[in-house]
C-alpha cells in the first residue's frame, strides 16, 4: 500500500518538475536570449533618434560616439543571428547553450544596455535628474 502511494508520489513529482526544468531551460536558449538582445538594440536605437529629433542631444561627439557603438553592437548582433539560426531545434539550441553562444548574447546585450543606460541618462535634463544638486547649487553664495 505505501509502496504504491510512494510510486504515485514519485510520479507526480517528476510530472510537475519536468516542465519547471524545460521552461528555466528555454529561458536561456540562444533563441530566447538573442529575441532579448535584438529588443534591446531596437529599443536602443528609436530612443536615440528620437532624442536627436526632439532636440535633447546637443553634443554631436556624443552623437557620433553612441552612433559608432550602436554599429559595431549591430555588426555583433548580426553574427550571433547566424549562430542562432544555424542551430534549429530545442537539441541544437541546448547544444549551442553548452558551447558558449548564451554567453556570448548576454555580453553583446550588456553592452546594448549600457549604451541604452547613456542614451537615456543623457536626454534628461541635470535638474529633472538630481533635483537636490541643483538646488545646493542654486543656494551656495
Amino acid at each position: 500500500m505505501f509502496e504504491l502511494l510512494s510510486f504515485i508520489l514519485s510520479f507526480i513529482g517528476l510530472a510537475t518538475i519536468i516542465p519547471q526544468i524545460h521552461a528555466l531551460l528555454a529561458a536561456h536558449l540562444p533563441e530566447s536570449r538573442f529575441k532579448q538582445l535584438d529588443a534591446t538594440l531596437r529599443e536602443t536605437a528609436e530612443l536615440l533618434n528620437s532624442a536627436i529629433q526632439d532636440g535633447f542631444m546637443d553634443d554631436p561627439e556624443f552623437v557620433r560616439d553612441t552612433k559608432a557603438r550602436l554599429y559595431c553592437l549591430r555588426n555583433v548582433t548580426e553574427h550571433l543571428r547566424v549562430r542562432v539560426l544555424s542551430a534549429p531545434g530545442f537539441f541544437r539550441q541546448c547544444i549551442a547553450l553548452m558551447k558558449g553562444l548564451s554567453k556570448r548574447i548576454g555580453e553583446a546585450e550588456n553592452g546594448a544596455d549600457l549604451v541604452r543606460t547613456r542614451v537615456a541618462v543623457s536626454t534628461v535634463p541635470l535638474p529633472k535628474l538630481y533635483p537636490s544638486i541643483t538646488s545646493i547649487q542654486a543656494s551656495s553664495p
